[in-house]
């Protein structure tokens, strides 16, 4: 099978196969870092990100009317703080003062519906959704500490849930329950990304704290719909370079 009838595959599936895609994020991670040592004075190095994020969703589409049911029935962002991370290596030009960076990662997306009094009742429904990530991304420093962040990241999408949650208004008792979700998902996404950073322990293992913004330029959903859901995220990365 070839590339193009491989993804020919997955669009009528609309999804990915997850051991598939185990195997290849694991050639990808060797890739990344079983690479040969490096000879002194190429300033190249390599760390870890995690960032709590909140989602936020946005609707558009040619249906004005379905578009404002939508921003009526969805909250504005999420609720829940997810946690993304991301492996990375990159190579420093310039005198270190401008740095090209590639790496790979998982981020969580998710939006929620505002809560509907059915009796005693409170009823949300949270949809989440899982992306495997690629970024690719440029660091300029600006001073020795503060630098400017920005690239795009291919997001693939590995799963996609629907939870009902129920909250007892006069007892408090929450129950969830898994959920049927009759949306179909786009694959692959991709993301623009900023974020304005500070150095704050700059040794031979540095840390960055940077408030980050991102940007998905596809909808979620895939097919013709009247409204499409994009979404975004506003957190803080903390980064440990070598």
């Amino acid at each position: 099978m070839n590339l193009w009838q491989m993804v020919a595959t997955l669009n009528r599936n609309h999804s990915i196969n997850l051991p598939t895609m185990r195997i290849f994020f694991t050639l990808l991670l060797t890739a990344l870092f079983c690479v040969p040592q490096l000879r002194a004075g190429e300033r190249r190095g390599g760390g870890i990100t995690f960032s709590p994020n909140l989602s936020f969703v946005t609707f558009k589409g040619g249906d004005e009317l379905t578009v404002s049911l939508n921003k009526e029935k969805f909250r504005a962002f999420a609720q829940t703080a997810l946690m993304n991370g991301t492996f990375f290596i990159e190579k420093k030009y310039f005198k270190e003062k401008f740095a090209l960076g590639v790496g790979m990662g998982y981020r969580q997306l998710s939006e929620e519906t505002k809560a509907v009094l059915n009796g005693d009742v409170e009823e949300v429904l949270s949809y989440v959704h899982d992306y495997a990530t690629l970024p690719m991304y440029m660091r300029i420093y600006v001073s020795k500490k503060w630098y400017i962040k920005t690239g795009l990241t291919s997001m693939i999408n590995l799963d996609n849930s629907l939870t009902e949650i129920a909250k007892s208004v006069s007892s408090g008792k929450t129950t969830t329950a898994d959920a049927s979700d009759e949306n179909r998902y786009s694959w692959v996404n991709f993301s623009n990304d900023w974020g304005i950073g500070y150095t704050f322990v700059k040794k031979k293992v540095k840390m960055d704290l940077e408030p980050v913004y991102t940007y998905n330029l596809m909808g979620l959903l895939r097919g013709d719909v009247d409204v499409n859901t994009f979404q975004s995220t506003l957190g803080v990365a903390m980064t440990i370079r070598i």
